[in-house]
């Protein structure tokens, strides 16, 4: 391939039940890339990393990310790679990048993951990258294979790339899998906590005070309840600013997982892919602001219609192994969502102040004596 050909996103499935199998399909595939003076990523558990590396002879221009590092949350890997492809924009050709997504061992992060497979279709499209996503069919469940299925464009084989029949447009995905959401396991007790009712946004300082304090969060690492008190209020904010009132708060903990539940009496919002990529704007209390950075501070978050108004349900894992690379994209997210604000804040003071300084000189030039007009005299 030539250096030159740059072009958009490019989506393939790789389907492997033997490392024979991974290495003959993905090898060629990298080696053409490295042979097309392209960059080469490699994003997979670490014996895939290491065995795919030296089949290339562990050629020095190959970029290994740690899997871990990357696939904490939809969020964090959409803006990891996003970061990645701003910074080879000064380069003239492609990346050629091959990964394992972490699926989990739950359902719903099952869910999840097959939704940041769709999501890349739109959110990585302007960047001249050619991603190959590996599925071990020996150990992923049926029902994540379905969801490759539904979210690769192409498929790659060791013989040829070939158009994939069974792909579906990613809006379609997201609300086909939007309906069939499931509950929690933990929802089916009554809740640990029911906050106050809010109907109004100053009850939201209230709202985090007493959620920072609660009791059945006493045993939760504070960066943990500092993530998921920052994902409740901006959730609940968006219940008040765009859903209607009154909105009902609702906390469940267990020894490995705190649950809640935001719910508002309004329709919800119908855009699939909003929170999964930065607002395109510089206004941090746009539409979707506050819901990207809930997104940043948890493990799961599920937008669910039904009778009793609309639901955003959020999820939090006590800390694990890769609570540490969580907790610092929800970090990270809370200090850009707070440098914006705080810029539109400095924004907005500056025109008030441009504003007054225009009202004070046309007064002070009001109050200037004037010349008499000679009709005026006698």
């Amino acid at each position: 391939m030539s250096t030159r050909t740059r072009g958009g996103y490019v989506h393939h499935a790789l389907f492997y039940d033997s490392t024979d199998a991974l290495l003959t399909s993905a090898v060629p595939f990298l080696r053409a890339g490295l042979d097309g003076g392209e960059d080469v990523v490699l994003v997979c558990r670490e014996r895939n990393n290491a065995l795919l590396a030296d089949a290339l002879d562990a050629d020095p221009r190959i970029i290994v990310i740690r899997q871990a590092n990357v696939y904490t949350g939809i969020p964090n890997a959409v803006a990891t790679y996003r970061r990645m492809m701003r910074r080879h924009e000064a380069t003239p050709g492609r990346v050629r990048l091959l990964g394992e997504v972490n699926f989990g061992s739950e359902p719903a992060t099952w869910d999840e993951w097959m939704r940041f497979e769709a999501i890349v279709n739109v959110a990585l499209a302007p960047y001249p990258l050619s991603s190959v996503c590996a599925y071990d069919t020996r150990g992923l469940p049926d029902r994540v294979l379905t969801g490759a299925q539904e979210t690769h464009p192409l498929v790659l084989t060791s013989a040829t790339v070939r158009r994939n029949g069974r792909y579906i447009p990613t809006t379609t995905f997201l609300a086909k899998h939007r309906a069939i959401i499931e509950p929690d396991p933990l929802e089916m007790a009554q809740p640990t906590h029911v906050f106050s009712d809010l109907t109004n946004p100053a009850g939201l300082v209230g709202l985090r005070q007493e959620f920072h304090d609660a009791p059945a969060l006493s045993a939760v690492p504070a960066m943990t309840r500092t993530d998921l008190v920052t994902a409740v209020a901006e959730v609940a904010a968006n219940g008040l600013g765009y859903g209607r009132p009154p909105v009902v708060v609702r906390l469940w903990v267990s020894a490995t997982k705190v649950l809640c539940t935001v719910t508002d009496q309004g329709p919800g919002f119908d855009n699939p892919l909003a929170g999964y990529t930065p607002v395109q704007t510089d206004d941090p209390h746009h539409a979707g602001a506050g819901l990207w950075l809930a997104r940043q501070c948890c493990d799961q978050l599920d937008a669910i219609a039904g009778p009793d108004g609309f639901t955003v349900r959020l999820g939090v894992m006590i800390p694990d192994a890769a609570s540490a690379a969580r907790e610092f994209g929800g970090a990270s997210a809370r200090a850009e969502v707070a440098e914006r604000r705080a810029r539109k804040a400095q924004d907005r003071a500056e025109r008030l102040q441009r504003r007054f300084d225009q009202l004070d000189s046309r007064l002070h030039e009001d109050r200037q004596p004037r010349d008499a007009d000679p009709l005026e005299m006698g």
